[in-house]
């Protein structure tokens, strides 16, 4: 993403929250062997993220290269400040649950 390009990844992990389909890249979602949502990249059907590809190759290159550039607006947008603040955040509405 932060390179400018039109980018498939997994819906997991970074890409999975900063990505949004076929805005600034292109989620292939993880599948467990008996076709529900899974947890974690090892289940994943390889077929998915094929489907993704697909997709991303149907697209004109013009539509493509502005993908891209979006992508690469999210990857400047993840200062290491920002990253702190929002693991920060997390863990106290995770210690909030804890307390109610």
């Amino acid at each position: 993403m932060a390179s400018g390009l039109a980018t498939v990844a997994f819906d997991y992990a970074a890409a999975g929250t900063l990505m949004s389909h076929g805005v600034d890249g292109f989620k292939a979602p993880i599948v467990s062997r008996n076709g529900d949502r899974a947890q974690g990249v090892a289940s994943t059907d390889a077929n998915s993220f094929l489907e993704a590809v697909r997709e991303a190759a149907g697209h004109p290159l013009s539509e493509l290269r502005k993908i891209g550039r979006r992508a690469a607006e999210i990857g400047r947008e993840q200062t290491w400040e920002r990253i702190v603040e929002d693991l920060e955040r997390q863990l106290f509405e995770i210690q909030a649950l804890g307390t109610s």
